[in-house]
């Protein structure tokens, strides 16, 4: 993982810890910190929209 600003890395570290037993959702979790950091609200809404689908996609 890139180095991180303090307060990214609190938040990283908040959410392993309360996702420890579920690896995937801790995925998750910290790719839509990221994706909201990187574009914002609309670039979050999209990231998920993206991952609602692929996941109907599956289905």
């Amino acid at each position: 993982m890139k180095r991180l600003d303090p307060i990214s890395k609190e938040i990283v570290d908040l959410l392993s810890e309360y996702f420890k037993e579920k690896e995937d959702l801790k995925d998750l979790a910290v790719k839509l910190y990221f994706a909201y950091l990187r574009k914002g609200r609309k670039g979050l809404e999209e990231t998920i929209r993206e991952l609602m689908e692929n996941v109907e996609s599956k289905s």
